[in-house]
């Protein structure tokens, strides 16, 4: 009884789904696998007035809070907006994972306020993404 119920309401929210949101978003948001993306934006101490804003994400680089405020997305392995990686990426907080070296980069004090990208895969169920590359600036 319990599996038919849950079946039952798992088919009503994936066929009512794509009249939510925008058909690449769907997609986004329900691809096996993780995606593939690049974030590029400024790092911010979480009180920073521009840590703030419906282009700003929550993250936690080793259990430290900062805010990262989103110039650009993209999706590298999809077609997925920028617009669509952040409405999927809700609530709008990451845990940022990745190798010892791209995290002791990601926390020096002079990375913040300064414009990087970061590369990676993008968990959005878990809301974690691991990044492989960052680099200084856009590119």
């Amino acid at each position: 009884m319990k599996k038919t119920v849950l079946f039952v309401a798992l088919a009503a929210v994936m066929m009512v789904m794509p009249f939510l949101t925008t058909g690449s978003v769907f997609a986004f948001m329900v691809a096996t696998g993780p995606d593939e993306v690049q974030l590029t934006g400024t790092l911010y101490n979480s009180n920073h007035k521009n840590a703030k804003g419906t282009d700003t994400l929550s993250v936690f680089i080793r259990h430290k809070q900062m805010g990262f405020k989103v110039e650009d997305a993209r999706d590298i392995t999809g077609d997925a907006s920028k617009l669509d990686i952040l409405e999927a990426i809700f609530p709008p907080k990451l845990v940022i994972e990745g190798s010892s070296d791209t995290i002791a980069l990601l926390q020096k004090p002079e990375m913040e306020g300064k414009l990087i990208t970061m590369e990676g895969y993008l968990y959005i169920s878990s809301g974690m993404f691991n990044v492989t590359r960052t680099w200084k600036g856009k590119k």
